[in-house]
C-alpha cells in the first residue's frame, strides 16, 4: 500500500510516495520513500494516479510505549509539570527508544507514526525545546521530586557514576579527571540513582569532570 505525503523544506513543498513493507531482519513494519518532485501542476497527475485514500501509519509500537508510560506514571507527572510540552517530550522519547537516531530526523519518523497530539517538530523547534528544558531547572527538579514520591523507593537504592568524554570547549562542566574509558580527553561525570523495589531510575545529576566519586555520592545523598 502506498500514499503521498508532503514535506516542507526551506519554504517549498516536496512530494514523496511512501510504501509500507515488512522488514524480515528487524521483524517490524517499515516504510520506503520515493521522491516525486516539488508540488506543482506537473506532478498533479502523478498524485491522482498514486495517492491512496487509506493512510497506513505505525501504531503498535506507539500504543505499547504510551501504555508503558501511563502505567509507570510518567505521562501524568509530565502533564502536571510540563502541561504545554508533555506530548512533544513523550513523542521525542518514543522516537529515541524506537530509532536511536539523530533528532533532526524526527519529522520524517513522525510522518509514519500514529501520533495525534504531538507536533511535527523540525530541527530548530527541537533545539528550542531542548534549550527550554535545559533552562527549566526548577521544573526538572519538580518532576524528579514527584517521580520519587510516586515510586516510594523504601527498600533501597543503588548509585553509580560514569564519565562522558568531550571535545567541547564551551561547557563549564567539561574538566580533566579520571577517565573511565581511558581516553585522553576532558569529561563530565554523570551520576544516576536506581530504585531497588521497582527496578527504575529515580534521580540523575551531572558533575564537573574533575570531581571524584566520593564527593558526588555525598552530594547525591
Amino acid at each position: 500500500m502506498s500514499y503521498i505525503i508532503e514535506q516542507k523544506i526551506n519554504g517549498r513543498i516536496y512530494l514523496y510516495e511512501v510504501e509500507s513493507y515488512w522488514d524480515k531482519t528487524k521483524k517490524q513494519a517499515r516504510q520506503k520513500r520515493t521522491y516525486i518532485g516539488p508540488k506543482n501542476k506537473k506532478n498533479k497527475s502523478k498524485i491522482k494516479q498514486k495517492k491512496s485514500f487509506i493512510i497506513n501509519k505505525n501504531y503498535g509500537n506507539i500504543f505499547l510505549l504510551e501504555n508503558i508510560s501511563k502505567k509507570l506514571g510518567v505521562t501524568n507527572i509530565l502533564k502536571i509539570v510540563f502541561p504545554n510540552l508533555y506530548n512533544d517530550i513523550l513523542a521525542l522519547a518514543y522516537y529515541d527508544i524506537m530509532e536511536a537516531s539523530p533528532l533532526y530526523l524526527f519529522p520524517y519518523w513522525h510522518d509514519e507514526q500514529y501520533l495525534i497530539n504531538a507536533k511535527k517538530l523540525h530541527s530548530s523547534a527541537i533545539s528550542n525545546l531542548c534549550e527550554d528544558l535545559g533552562r527549566s531547572q526548577a521544573q526538572r527538579l519538580d518532576f524528579i521530586c514527584k517521580w520519587i514520591e510516586h515510586l516510594k523507593p523504601i527498600n533501597g537504592v543503588y548509585y553509580d557514576i560514569t564519565s562522558i568524554s568531550s571535545y567541547s570547549t564551551n561547557i563549564d562542566f567539561i574538566e580533566w579527571g579520571y577517565n573511565r574509558d581511558k581516553e585522553h580527553l576532558p569529561q563530565l561525570n554523570y551520576g544516576i540513582t536506581f530504585c531497588q523495589n521497582n527496578l527504575l531510575p529515580i534521580y540523575y545529576n551531572i558533575y564537573p569532570g574533575s570531581i571524584v566519586d566520593v564527593k558526588t555520592l555525598k552530594n547525591c545523598i
